[in-house]
Protein backbone atom coordinates (compact mmCIF):
# COMPACT_ATOMS: atom_id res chain seq x y z
CA UNK A 1 0.00 0.00 0.00
CA UNK A 2 1.04 3.90 -0.65
CA UNK A 3 1.37 5.90 2.05
CA UNK A 4 1.07 9.61 1.83
CA UNK A 5 3.01 12.04 4.38
CA UNK A 6 2.24 15.03 5.91
CA UNK A 7 3.18 17.38 8.68
CA UNK A 8 1.46 16.44 11.55
CA UNK A 9 -0.23 18.99 12.52
CA UNK A 10 -1.90 18.71 8.95
CA UNK A 11 -3.16 15.16 9.33
CA UNK A 12 -4.07 15.83 12.62
CA UNK A 13 -6.76 18.08 10.85
CA UNK A 14 -7.80 15.65 8.12
CA UNK A 15 -8.96 12.76 11.44
CA UNK A 16 -10.20 15.76 13.49
CA UNK A 17 -11.21 18.72 12.02
CA UNK A 18 -12.58 17.76 8.18
CA UNK A 19 -9.42 18.79 6.40
CA UNK A 20 -10.72 17.76 2.90
CA UNK A 21 -8.17 18.49 0.58
CA UNK A 22 -4.58 18.35 0.17
CA UNK A 23 -2.84 21.16 -0.92
CA UNK A 24 0.44 20.28 -3.16
CA UNK A 25 2.03 21.17 -6.29
CA UNK A 26 1.33 17.98 -8.28
CA UNK A 27 -1.99 15.56 -8.44
CA UNK A 28 -2.43 12.72 -6.19
CA UNK A 29 -3.14 9.69 -8.27
CA UNK A 30 -6.79 8.85 -6.93
CA UNK A 31 -6.96 5.42 -4.72
CA UNK A 32 -6.76 4.40 -1.13
CA UNK A 33 -3.40 5.67 0.88
CA UNK A 34 -1.87 5.46 4.22
CA UNK A 35 -1.77 8.51 6.06
CA UNK A 36 1.27 9.35 7.80
CA UNK A 37 2.20 12.20 10.18
CA UNK A 38 5.87 13.27 9.65
CA UNK A 39 8.33 13.78 12.64
CA UNK A 40 8.57 17.89 12.18
CA UNK A 41 5.74 20.44 13.07
CA UNK A 42 6.06 23.44 10.34
CA UNK A 43 8.71 21.16 8.39
CA UNK A 44 11.02 21.67 11.78
CA UNK A 45 12.40 20.06 14.28
CA UNK A 46 9.69 18.85 16.50
CA UNK A 47 10.45 21.10 19.59
CA UNK A 48 7.20 21.97 21.66
CA UNK A 49 7.25 26.45 20.40
CA UNK A 50 6.89 24.85 16.58
CA UNK A 51 3.97 22.42 17.89
CA UNK A 52 2.07 25.39 19.02
CA UNK A 53 2.70 27.70 15.80
CA UNK A 54 1.83 24.34 13.60
CA UNK A 55 -1.90 23.94 15.27
CA UNK A 56 -2.18 27.98 15.25
CA UNK A 57 -1.70 27.87 11.85
CA UNK A 58 -4.08 25.19 11.39
CA UNK A 59 -6.75 26.67 13.20
CA UNK A 60 -6.10 30.10 11.80
CA UNK A 61 -6.35 28.41 8.39
CA UNK A 62 -10.04 26.63 9.44
CA UNK A 63 -11.07 30.13 10.84
CA UNK A 64 -9.99 32.29 7.58
CA UNK A 65 -11.71 30.02 5.55
CA UNK A 66 -14.81 30.48 8.03
CA UNK A 67 -14.74 26.38 8.00
CA UNK A 68 -17.01 24.65 10.48
CA UNK A 69 -14.11 24.61 14.03
CA UNK A 70 -16.32 23.36 17.36
CA UNK A 71 -15.84 24.87 20.75
CA UNK A 72 -13.29 22.15 22.14
CA UNK A 73 -10.94 23.21 19.34
CA UNK A 74 -10.67 27.03 20.08
CA UNK A 75 -7.15 28.58 20.82
CA UNK A 76 -6.40 27.44 24.66
CA UNK A 77 -8.04 23.97 23.77
CA UNK A 78 -5.29 23.54 21.11
CA UNK A 79 -2.80 23.61 23.80
CA UNK A 80 -4.10 20.49 25.05
CA UNK A 81 -4.03 18.71 21.98
CA UNK A 82 -0.38 19.25 21.96
CA UNK A 83 1.41 16.08 23.11
CA UNK A 84 -1.34 13.89 21.81
CA UNK A 85 -0.39 14.69 18.06
CA UNK A 86 1.32 11.64 17.03
CA UNK A 87 4.68 12.16 15.06
CA UNK A 88 6.57 9.56 12.54
CA UNK A 89 3.53 7.36 12.64
CA UNK A 90 0.42 6.17 10.49
CA UNK A 91 -2.77 7.72 11.79
CA UNK A 92 -4.84 6.82 9.46
CA UNK A 93 -6.54 5.68 6.12
CA UNK A 94 -7.65 8.27 3.36
CA UNK A 95 -9.10 7.98 -0.13
CA UNK A 96 -8.27 10.32 -2.85
CA UNK A 97 -11.13 10.68 -5.08
CA UNK A 98 -9.95 13.90 -7.64
CA UNK A 99 -8.69 17.42 -7.73
CA UNK A 100 -8.92 20.71 -8.76
CA UNK A 101 -6.33 23.06 -10.37
CA UNK A 102 -6.04 26.68 -8.08
CA UNK A 103 -2.79 26.85 -9.66
CA UNK A 104 -3.43 29.68 -11.38
CA UNK A 105 -5.56 31.32 -9.16
CA UNK A 106 -4.62 34.85 -7.65
CA UNK A 107 -4.66 35.27 -3.91
CA UNK A 108 -7.67 37.61 -3.78
CA UNK A 109 -9.57 34.74 -6.09
CA UNK A 110 -8.69 32.06 -3.46
CA UNK A 111 -11.41 29.38 -3.05
CA UNK A 112 -13.13 29.06 0.14
CA UNK A 113 -12.35 25.74 2.48
CA UNK A 114 -8.89 24.44 2.69
CA UNK A 115 -7.87 24.45 -0.71
CA UNK A 116 -5.23 27.23 -1.06
CA UNK A 117 -4.53 29.31 -4.33
CA UNK A 118 -1.54 28.64 -6.38
CA UNK A 119 -1.92 24.67 -5.92
CA UNK A 120 -3.95 21.42 -7.04
CA UNK A 121 -6.02 20.66 -4.24
CA UNK A 122 -6.11 16.87 -4.22
CA UNK A 123 -10.02 15.95 -3.40
CA UNK A 124 -9.80 13.42 -0.21
CA UNK A 125 -12.01 11.59 1.82
CA UNK A 126 -11.30 9.99 5.57
CA UNK A 127 -11.45 6.28 5.55
CA UNK A 128 -10.44 5.71 9.35
CA UNK A 129 -8.97 7.15 11.96
CA UNK A 130 -6.52 4.15 13.32
CA UNK A 131 -7.16 3.96 17.31
CA UNK A 132 -3.53 3.19 17.97
CA UNK A 133 -1.47 5.33 15.70
CA UNK A 134 1.75 2.83 13.85
CA UNK A 135 5.12 4.19 14.65
CA UNK A 136 6.26 4.32 10.91
CA UNK A 137 9.29 6.43 9.01
CA UNK A 138 7.78 7.95 6.02
CA UNK A 139 9.49 9.32 3.52
CA UNK A 140 8.66 12.58 0.80
CA UNK A 141 6.10 11.89 -1.94
CA UNK A 142 4.69 8.70 -2.14
CA UNK A 143 6.03 6.02 -0.86
CA UNK A 144 5.23 1.85 -0.21
CA UNK A 145 4.58 1.04 3.29
CA UNK A 146 6.79 -1.52 4.31
CA UNK A 147 5.07 -4.97 4.71
CA UNK A 148 5.39 -5.33 8.54
CA UNK A 149 3.07 -2.14 8.46
CA UNK A 150 0.66 -3.37 5.87
CA UNK A 151 0.40 -6.08 8.39
CA UNK A 152 -0.22 -4.04 11.16
CA UNK A 153 -3.03 -2.28 9.14
CA UNK A 154 -5.11 -5.74 8.60
CA UNK A 155 -4.75 -6.42 12.30
CA UNK A 156 -5.97 -3.04 13.33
Amino acid sequence: MKALTLWPEWAWAICHLGKNVENRSLVIPPGLYCLHAGARFCGEYTKDKYKGEALLSVWNTAHKQRLTVDQANTLSALESVLPDIPTSSIVGIIKVTGHTNYQHRALWDSPMGWAAPGQIANHIELVSVLPTPIPCKGALGLWTVPDNITHQLVLT
